[in-house]
């Protein structure tokens, strides 16, 4: 590949991203951005404290630990910067893209050549999952930043059989077994591998108490998120509310839910779209009929993903961003597709050259064009809602924010209102509630509805405790009541 098309495609799929970190979050999965969003917002207002971070619908109380919130301080940091901060932060998370990105382009040249590392970059920047997830305010590129990091330092730590190298592994290892452990199923199966392939087992016994650490830290975090997590109210009284203590029914799933095909289709169907795509999955199913030295690496890595996928079942039945790992696999793979054409067209060098570059600029822009046909997808009602909140109560005004879709873990409104407080369903509002969550500190109450209150609620209240305003052109009110 030439130098001047390699350089073209990156900067076009860069200057993509740029037009996406505008100071607002969007869907696809809000959701998960706006608990970021208010880790960093509470260490900007309340101390750095990563042993006690805070999300926006526990109430007063705030505290839970969903992971290591070290992405998280280094966001809070941009609160401090003037200008926008949601844009500063989206920025941090692409730029540990980039990292992850620079990451697989070493382990690919270091395992194959770097034409090979060079196609498998810009597919990697070019597929759907990427495209959206690098700018937004997820923790999971950065955790992919580490955990390919890691690969590549024990990879030529084992290989040079340096200690310093594994040092520096394991160091990234801490990290990424604290932020998001089950990522790093394919980072720990690709280093073995290596290490029995290279016969490197003698070295890896010998620095084995120093490789085990990350491991260890990672038992030890749970133990404390287990007893911080416990400490929270004991709030049965609102409908759904869960303490965050045996999620392994979260985590993990039901064994049912792995005997149904129909949700491995599910899976199936997503991985294609989002981190094949149309255009990638003819190569990246031709790829496994090419030869090339060495292949077993990402065959290991593929194993180690759908391991990853059995054990993790519900998480990524639930949620899209968990087959984020599945783009270093994908990407090579498709890689190998498009790089297998050079031998197809062996006698006009030239010709190969076109082809291969017309695929790529293909693979390119059709996954942009679907990306922006199907995500960054602003909730234009929950930031008018945010937005009225934060014009009509003070910043330590405690709110229970209500619609029906929602559920007591919900932080769309009060992350985006920069208000803590509480998530609840309009329809699950009742007197013994209202009175509950008002001796826990409640001043308000915001209803989202595209109906009128429910008459229970108005009796609550008087018309002198309540503001309202019209926000979307659908008939959407939000009604704000002050206790």
């Amino acid at each position: 590949m030439s130098k001047k098309l390699f350089l073209l495609l990156i900067g076009v799929l860069i200057l993509q991203r740029f037009f996406h970190i505008y100071n607002i979050i969007e869907d696809a999965h809000s959701w998960r951005q706006y608990d970021t969003l208010f880790y960093a917002y509470d260490f900007f207002t309340n101390g750095l404290d990563l042993l006690r971070p805070s999300v926006a619908w526990l109430g007063n109380y705030k505290t839970l630990i969903l992971e290591f919130p070290v992405i998280s301080a280094i966001m809070s940091f941009m609160y401090y910067i003037p200008g926008p901060p949601i844009t500063y932060m989206k920025i941090i998370s692409f730029l540990f893209f980039l990292l992850s990105t620079y990451f697989l382009y070493k382990i690919v040249c270091l395992l194959y050549y770097k034409r090979l590392a060079q196609l498998t970059v810009i597919t990697y920047l070019s597929l759907p999952l990427s495209l959206f997830y690098s700018v937004a305010l997820n923790i999971d590129f950065a955790e992919m930043a580490m955990v390919l990091a890691m690969i590549y330092y024990y990879l030529i730590g084992y290989e040079r059989q340096d200690l310093r190298l594994i040092l520096m592994g394991t160091f990234l290892g801490i990290f990424g077994c604290l932020i998001k452990v089950p990522y790093m199923l394919l980072g720990y199966a690709i280093i073995f591998y290596f290490i029995i392939k290279e016969k490197r087992t003698a070295f890896f016994l010998k620095t084995l108490p120093i490789t085990v650490i990350p491991v260890c830290l990672f038992i030890l975090w749970q133990m404390y998120s287990m007893k911080i997590n416990n400490q929270a109210p004991d709030w049965e009284f609102i409908p759904g509310y869960i303490k965050f203590i045996n999620m392994s029914f979260w985590y993990f799933g039901d064994v049912s839910l792995r005997l149904n095909p129909v949700n491995w289709i599910k899976i199936a169907i997503r991985l294609c779209v989002n981190t094949i795509s149309l255009i990638g999955l003819p190569f990246f199913v031709y790829s496994f009929f090419v030869r090339i030295k060495n292949k077993m690496y990402f065959h290991i890595l593929g194993l180690g993903f759908i391991l990853y996928v059995i054990i993790f079942f519900n998480l990524n039945l639930i949620h899209e961003y968990y087959q984020i790992p599945f783009l270093i696999i994908s990407s090579f793979y498709i890689s190998v597709g498009i790089d297998s054409l050079k031998n197809k067209f062996t006698q006009s060098l030239l010709k190969s050259k076109y082809i291969i570059s017309a695929v790529l600029l293909l693979l390119c822009i059709s996954n942009i064009s679907f990306t922006e046909i199907t995500n960054y997808k602003p909730d234009y009602l929950r930031l008018s809602a945010s937005d009225f909140i934060k014009r009509n109560t003070s910043i330590n005004d405690v709110i229970i924010a209500s619609i029906e879709d929602t559920d007591p873990r919900d932080p769309r409104i009060l992350s985006a209102s920069y208000r803590k407080g509480w998530s609840i369903k309009t329809s699950d509002l009742n007197k013994d509630l209202l009175d509950s969550l008002k001796n826990y500190g409640a001043n308000y109450l915001a209803i989202v509805s595209d109906k009128e209150v429910p008459e229970n609620i108005m009796r609550y209240f008087n018309e002198s405790q309540l503001k309202s305003e019209m926000i979307d052109k659908d008939k959407w009110k939000i009604f704000l009541f002050k206790f």
